[in-house]
């Protein structure tokens, strides 16, 4: 085709040699923003040629400054407030942020743990700020952005646990939405989902029953996303810790446990008698706060006591368990009353194993897990206890049952009882006086001492519980005055019996009488004045009202012990009573 057309390049070479440089514009065409052609048939550098920059006019140049040294004053100024108000964030928050819990309800239980629902409100307030200028700044960005969307990751919850960091559970909350204008309120309605380690909870629970003033610090990690306005902030890092002091929700005051309604009867025949007893617990109501509020159902429990060591390891009724029946346990009632039913057969034969003891004097003695526990009843001593589940309920799903089986709670039982109170009267009667060789200052005594023991329980026979045999330290006091002392250093046979007494209201009560003889037993004279005195009243009254205080040791025979003889040491009785005149000498 070329060769058929020699004129074309003759053409093109003499236009190149008029054409202007590359890049740029012939000065008899002036720029029309197209590409400058010569001819259909140009060659393709020929159509590269370049376009003249347009020069921008005075007054628009000036707006683009004007624009950009404005959007570097905003970059300046958010940067700068930013730095100020960071590292003040949590301070800020705590000073313009009032979030109020109004309840919290237990929505349901699943297999991992517990849903919540909280309801509240959180009120913004930016007037409590103490810096005026950060307090300003925030209500501007505040009516700018409106509202600010949370969304929180896994809560992650720890707490020293006898001094060691244990992570105790996660807590999830779902996102929600906050106003942050000044002055908004924002009604907050959310279920969030609790999910404890069962373990680390129960091991947390032990720890605050054993040390109730304790303050515990819990500690938190999470990831928090952030939209201001729809606008995504970012994903932040969050740690935060909390005081929590556990005597501002509840405190269990075992001090004042009382037992009350006590009912014991006999069961059905079998290879051992079994007693049934009920009787209401009644304790100061532990729970504080105003927001805890749920339903216990009936449970079972063992009840372990003191080995010969004092470690809470022998469970008290092997056969049997403790049963507390439903309750409500929540801060509106003053008192915290339990039903408590159980059945007794069969005491553990561990409880009369023997134990060897050290005293003071440097000597060893003799006893038994029931010497001790009795001493520790009878004279208000701390008995340590263990209490532990036994088969959770079917009203709770799996997640609190494990935690029900791996309850045991250790604690010391303070009993604050008196013998006294189980004493309805003691006397000497039918008493007698011998002197050896007629020596005044060395008298001996004859008479019958009669105590009468009032019984929590009704229908009790000989056959269920009886004292063979009696020995101790009667004191006697006359005016409050010690005058003699009366050494039973040898055990004496004793006759009981269960007598009854109607009172002006026509009502039974019974009463368990022990009476035992003395004869031929010395006196140890402490006031011989004194004991003059009673002696004249014996004489001339017929009686004379004196105070027997003593410490007695007893052998019991109880049933459900298979009848055998139990030895109680040191069990104080003190009671108000009279000498009547038999053959006094």
């Amino acid at each position: 085709m070329t060769s058929n057309h020699p004129e074309d390049h003759t053409a093109t070479s003499a236009s190149d040699e008029n054409q202007p440089l590359l890049n740029q514009c012939s000065e008899s065409q002036p720029y029309t923003g197209e590409p400058t052609t010569t001819s259909p048939h140009t060659d393709t550098e020929s159509q590269l040629i370049l376009p003249k920059k347009k020069m921008l006019s005075p007054h628009l140049k000036l707006l683009i400054y004007s624009v950009s040294l404005l959007f570097l004053f905003l970059a300046v100024f958010i940067t700068t407030n930013v730095m100020l108000i960071y590292p003040q964030s949590e301070q800020l928050i705590n000073q313009s942020s009032e979030f109020q819990i109004e309840s919290v309800v237990l929505d349901q239980v699943t297999t991992k743990g517990l849903d919540v629902r909280i309801q509240g409100s959180n009120v913004i307030d930016y007037d409590n700020i103490k810096d005026n200028y950060i307090s300003n700044v925030l209500k501007v960005g505040a009516e700018m952005f409106n509202d600010v969307s949370i969304n929180l990751q896994s809560v992650n919850l720890q707490t020293t646990i006898d001094d060691k960091l244990e992570t105790i559970g996660k807590v999830e909350i779902p996102e929600f939405k906050v106003d942050i204008r000044n002055k908004a309120e924002t009604n907050l309605d959310f279920v969030m989902s609790i999910q404890p380690d069962t373990l680390k909870i129960f091991k947390l629970l032990k720890y605050v029953f054993a040390h109730p003033e304790a303050v515990l610090q819990i500690y938190g990690d999470t990831k928090v996303k952030l939209k201001l306005g729809g606008v995504y902030l970012g994903n932040y890092a969050v740690k935060f810790s909390q005081s929590v002091a556990g005597k501002q929700y509840f405190n269990l005051n075992l001090d004042e446990v009382s037992v009350n309604n006590i009912q014991l009867n006999k069961g059905g025949v079998g290879p051992h008698t079994t007693y049934n007893l009920n009787f209401q617990l009644s304790l100061p109501n532990p729970i504080l706060d105003n927001m805890i509020s749920f339903n216990v159902p009936q449970l079972d429990w063992q009840v372990f006591v003191g080995d010969c060591d004092q470690k809470a390891n022998i469970p008290l009724l092997p056969d049997n368990v403790i049963e507390t029946g439903g309750f409500k346990l929540s801060s509106h009632e003053e008192n915290l009353t339990v039903e408590i039913t159980t059945s007794l057969d069969k005491l553990n034969d561990k409880l009369l194993m023997q134990c060897k003891q050290n005293e003071d004097d440097g000597s060893t003695t003799t006893t038994t897990p029931m010497m001790l526990l009795m001493d520790q009843v009878l004279n208000n001593k701390s008995i340590p206890l263990m209490i532990k589940n036994k088969g959770g309920s079917d009203s709770y799903p799996s997640i609190v049952n494990d935690l029900l089986s791996n309850f045991d709670l250790n604690l010391n039982y303070n009993p604050n009882f008196e013998t006294s109170q189980l004493i309805h009267n003691v006397s000497i009667d039918n008493l007698g006086f011998e002197f050896e060789n007629g020596d005044i200052n060395t008298p001996i005594i004859n008479g019958n001492i009669n105590i009468f023991i009032k019984l929590p329980v009704t229908g009790l026979t000989d056959d269920d519980f009886k004292i063979p045999k009696i020995k101790g330290l009667p004191k006697l006091l006359h005016h409050n005055m010690e005058f003699a002392e009366i050494p039973l250093t040898e055990w004496h046979e004793c006759q009981n019996e269960v007598v009854g007494e109607i009172d002006s209201d026509e009502i039974l009560h019974e009463y368990y009488h022990v009476q035992f003889k003395i004869y031929r037993e010395p006196v140890v004279i402490k006031d011989k004045q004194i004991f003059g005195q009673v002696i004249n009243e014996i004489l001339y009254h017929g009686k004379s009202k004196i105070l027997i205080d003593c410490l007695l040791d007893l052998i019991v025979n109880i049933a459900i012990f298979d009848n055998r003889d139990v030895t109680i040491d040191k069990v104080h009785v003190k009671s108000e009573s009279e000498i009547t005149r038999g053959d006094l000498f």
